[in-house]
């Protein structure tokens, strides 16, 4: 089982395995799994080369990234874009949760940087506020803000959000 004592070297390998690269940013375990894996990560808001990172929280759960890669291609990002562009709550849940996210950044962005960045960075780095861009950026911002509404209609929609094998103790 994940330990939050791993070292840094054996949490990034652990990482790597599960999203199939290794990451060139630095992170924080920001949600596990219900077996204690890690599932979300909360991003530096820039990468090793200094550029900005527009995912403040990235999915790394193997069982959900297959998943949300179905729905995706299955055309859930255009029917919840469809439903949101017709129902003036969910655009504004939409933009409060893009509104929230760019806060998020922000203060991260300056704590890394010691100044205010002048770019605004939505979830996925989204250029329209009321757009969906990513179901897995979305997810992983839902898993840590479990008030926004449209997370938990992908939540909805993927019915169960955790394996049942407990997929990540192969990792090795």
């Amino acid at each position: 089982m994940y330990r939050s004592c791993y070292s840094e070297g054996e949490l990034v390998r652990l990482v790597s395995w599960q999203v199939g690269r290794k990451p060139s940013i630095k992170f924080e375990v920001s949600v596990k799994c219900p077996f204690g894996w890690p599932a979300v990560l909360n991003n530096s808001p820039f990468n090793t080369e200094g550029n900005p990172n527009p995912n403040l929280y990235y999915l790394t759960c193997p069982y959900l990234r297959l998943a949300l890669a179905r729905l995706e291609d299955e055309g859930l990002t255009c029917e919840l874009q469809s439903a949101i562009s017709d129902n003036t709550s969910l655009k504004d849940d939409i933009e409060k949760a893009q509104e929230d996210h760019d806060l998020e950044w922000r203060k991260a962005a300056t704590e890394a940087a010691g100044r205010i960045p002048s770019q605004k960075m939505n979830i996925a780095g989204s250029g329209d506020p009321s757009h969906l861009k990513c179901l897995h950026a979305h997810f992983a911002y839902y898993l840590t803000h479990p008030d926004y509404t449209v997370g938990l209609m992908i939540s909805r929609v993927l019915g169960k959000t955790w394996c049942d094998d407990e997929t990540c103790r192969n990792w090795k």
